[in-house]
């Protein structure tokens, strides 16, 4: 894989950033990391507020606003997320959102090729 280790690890840090901050204690955050099909998958899920059904699919928008009172801390999340969305384009992958609604947490689904070797 062909990568800029440092904006891969930034693209972790602040999806796990997220999660740490909009889910509440005694929640859980599952992160996980595997291998498939010539890609290779970063899936972050947490129990924390989780996003209105017609905010998932501007969530990486850094100007859309899911709530009526936009607070910082979901401005600065947004912007995370867009961040994210850019370093993961950058690298030939995708960024998949999704939440069962308010309350009922999230899930972050990247992609990001795998280069197979060429034969000599």
């Amino acid at each position: 894989m062909h990568a800029d280790p440092d904006r891969l690890q930034q693209v972790a840090s602040n999806l796990l950033s997220n999660a740490v901050k909009f889910t509440p204690t005694g929640g859980r955050i599952d992160a996980s990391l595997t291998a498939s099909n010539g890609s290779v998958l970063l899936r972050v899920h947490d129990t924390g507020e989780g996003m209105a059904k017609t905010l998932v699919p501007r969530i990486f928008d850094r100007f859309s606003s899911g709530r009526r009172h936009d607070d910082s801390l979901a401005r600065r999340a947004r912007s995370r997320l867009a961040i994210v969305k850019h370093i993961v384009d950058a690298h030939g992958g995708s960024i998949e959102a999704s939440s069962d609604g308010e309350g009922r947490g999230s899930t972050f689904l990247i992609r990001l090729p795998v280069e197979t070797p060429k034969e000599a």
